[in-house]
């Protein structure tokens, strides 16, 4: 069983299965799933905090044991306060660090987004600003006014999956594979996700459940920015090809896995 050690609200918490650590209450926890982001986490937490520091919040950042110096960042980010720092040292893959992140939340609404800046901290402040306007507010790249800044083959490609998972499933959104948006934590927790995902193509059955449980989502236009720290997990040019066709793979499998088994 994956252990998980929490820091955070001048506390230190070891726990055998994700649970709240702490008796605490937020209005929004904004989930981070981190692995060797030394070179963006600091100043991602810096402006995060800078944009709700209005607000109740919480910054929950799941680190799945980087080899880097993102614990340290993060144990030190801490002790500053309104973050979460959570070390699991079984690593698990990327959406079980949302779905464990989630789980030992405090927040009433929990925000997804990536920890790698292109997700920008001022639209993540624009979804909690519209909470209340539909269950789920979810940012694209591809409504009227999103952009997605990226090399070619990693925006066409990111745009022809996202394109072609949405006509298989039968969604509405004009962006399914974004992972970035704010949604009720109990609205989430009833949420049953009966596959496994490599990456960001849980934001398919994520979005299908929903529909399932018929919650209203809002998409709000958003600019991708494309990593200028660290690398990407699902490649960028032709040296990267296979790479980014083990994900395609999985991308078209999760569709046509919700599409013909639901």
């Amino acid at each position: 069983m994956a252990k998980y050690i929490c820091i955070g609200y001048k506390k230190k918490k070891t726990l055998k299965e994700p649970k709240e650590p702490f008796n605490i209450k937020k209005e929004v926890s904004i989930i981070l799933p981190t692995y060797n982001e030394e070179k963006n986490i600091g100043r991602l937490i810096k402006e995060l905090r800078k944009e709700f520091k209005k607000e109740s919040y919480e910054i929950v950042i799941l680190d799945d044991n980087s080899k880097d110096r993102t614990p340290r960042i993060i144990d030190k980010e801490a002790k500053k306060g309104n973050l979460l720092a959570i070390h699991r040292y079984e690593k698990r893959g990327y959406f079980s660090a949302y779905q464990d992140a989630i789980s030992m939340a405090n927040g009433k609404y929990v925000l997804l987004m990536d920890a790698d800046f292109s997700h920008l901290p001022e639209t993540a402040k624009k979804l909690f600003d519209l909470r209340n306007k539909s269950n789920i507010i979810s940012a694209s790249r591809y409504t009227k006014g999103g952009v997605m800044n990226a090399p070619f083959l990693r925006k066409y490609g990111s745009m022809f999956l996202n394109h072609l998972g949405i006509f298989i499933i039968g969604l509405k959104q004009t962006d399914a594979t974004n992972e970035f948006l704010i949604i009720e934590k109990n609205k989430f927790k009833e949420m049953e996700f009966r596959y496994k995902a490599v990456f960001g193509e849980f934001d398919f059955e994520l979005l299908y459940r929903a529909k399932q449980k018929k919650l209203s989502v809002l998409e709000i236009p958003c600019v991708y920015v494309y990593r200028k720290e660290g690398s990407s997990a699902m490649g960028t040019g032709i040296s990267d090809a296979l790479k980014l066709m083990k994900f395609a793979s999985a991308y078209i499998k999760m569709a046509l896995k919700i599409r013909f088994y639901g």
